[in-house]
């Protein structure tokens, strides 16, 4: 190569390397103007909500956070703590922005939690929306419980015109009644709040909210009252004539799901699910039949003809794959049963179910090493169910536990 072509590939090298590095100052540069741009914005009142929530989407220091929210309004931080705490259970998120998240409402928690005990005029200020907002927030939370009670106190359900802001007061102070055990009061609240005949989306929220906190009663209730307001009193059997209308499957499979969690009305729920699993061969009620079948140890040969034509429709759908495993588990069939979680895996069915599901099969082929991976890998991904958590940790503890003498 000649000197002049060295010459020119080393200019073109330089000249390479100097765009690249000028690019990268320019984007720093860039990315420190637009957090000095949202900072000053967070503390004008005008773009609080939309610069705190765009700073908490870049991630912003936590305890810088704080120190821009002390100055916000009450209502402000109230509202920035809902919007995050709804962010910290996305599913879709990853595991260190769900930790960023559930930090930053650890925070808000105790930076409301503070201001209102040193603030006597909180319960007069604060506008009795917003005071319910927090107080849903807290009771879901087991959080300052008594201060729930007095913010609710200070509400007067008869200063909210719309039936939906009373729907939601006393399904809240039912929701607090019941972790006081104040059964009597748990009873009456909820009556009041079924006595409404108003929009039924509202109750559907309130049975989603409700579900989410693992309240099952409150949550089945006001799906039950949902179903009437939307189908009739007769729903049971106006929903079954609903003719390929997806909405009223999932209506179905919903309301069946919330009865099997409260543990009422199995009967009711195994003849809903029959009637579309068999009558109208819609392959989600068929899974759930089946893995219900599954879990009551019962009608095991059904429930694996039964998924096997769920699987038929829907071959890669991980969910029903992962119901065929446990029901050949249940069977017995271990060895089959492995082969089957290892496909829901596969398709992307990797959460905590499966993995104890794949832990309990490793177990009892008598691989130890890998049933305890497994669980470990279960606890992992538990977000929001203590009672898994608990099962699995029995599971890991018995196993590390020696075995224990026998006597001669």
């Amino acid at each position: 190569m000649s000197i002049i072509k060295k010459r020119i590939l080393l200019l073109s090298i330089l000249l390479i390397i100097t765009l690249i590095v000028g690019l990268r100052i320019v984007t720093y540069f860039s990315n420190i103007q637009a957090i000095n741009k949202l900072t000053l914005l967070a503390k004008s009142q005008s773009s609080e909500l939309d610069a705190m929530q765009k700073l908490a989407q870049m991630s912003y220091d936590i305890d810088d956070m704080i120190k821009l929210s002390a100055n916000l309004k009450m209502t402000s931080k109230i509202i920035l703590l809902g919007v995050f705490y709804e962010k910290s259970a996305w599913a879709h998120l990853s595991p260190d922005d769900t930790m960023y998240y559930k930090e930053l409402v650890k925070k808000y928690n105790q930076l409301i939690y503070q201001e209102i005990i040193s603030n006597n005029s909180f319960y007069k200020t604060v506008s009795s929306v917003i005071k319910m907002h927090l107080s849903q927030i807290w009771v879901s939370n087991n959080l300052h419980l008594n201060m729930c009670s007095a913010m609710l106190d200070s509400i007067s359900v008869d200063a909210f015109k719309h039936d939906d802001y009373k729907i939601k007061y006393f399904i809240e102070r039912a929701r607090l009644a019941e972790k006081f055990k104040k059964y009597n009061k748990y009873n009456k609240y909820l009556e009041k709040t079924l006595e409404f005949n108003s929009n039924p989306n509202t109750f559907f929220i309130e049975s989603a909210i409700s579900a989410d906190s693992k309240n099952w009663q409150i949550s089945y209730k006001c799906m039950e009252k949902y179903l009437e307001l939307s189908y009739g009193k007769n729903w049971p059997s106006i929903i079954k004539k609903k003719n390929n209308n997806d909405d009223a499957l999932d209506d179905a499979l919903r309301i069946a799901s919330l009865w099997e969690s409260a543990g009422v009305k199995l009967e009711e729920m195994e003849a809903l699910l029959k009637y579309f699993a068999y009558e109208r061969n819609k392959s989600d009620a068929q899974n759930n039949l089946a893995y219900f079948w599954a879990q009551q140890g019962k009608n095991l040969v059904d429930a694996e003809l039964l998924i096997q034509k769920a699987i038929k429709q829907k071959p890669k759908n991980g969910n029903f794959i992962d119901t065929y495993g446990y029901v050949l588990y249940k069977q017995g069939k271990y060895k089959e049963a492995l082969s089957q979680f290892k496909k829901a895996n596969e398709l992307g069915k990797n959460d905590s179910a499966i993995n104890n599901h794949f832990a309990d099969t490793y177990f009892k082929l008598g691989n130890k090493k890998e049933a305890r991976k497994y669980w470990q890998e279960a606890l992992t991904l538990i977000k929001d169910d203590d009672e898994l958590k608990k099962e699995i940790q029995a599971k890991l503890d018995k196993l590390s536990s020696p075995p224990k003498p026998t006597k001669e």
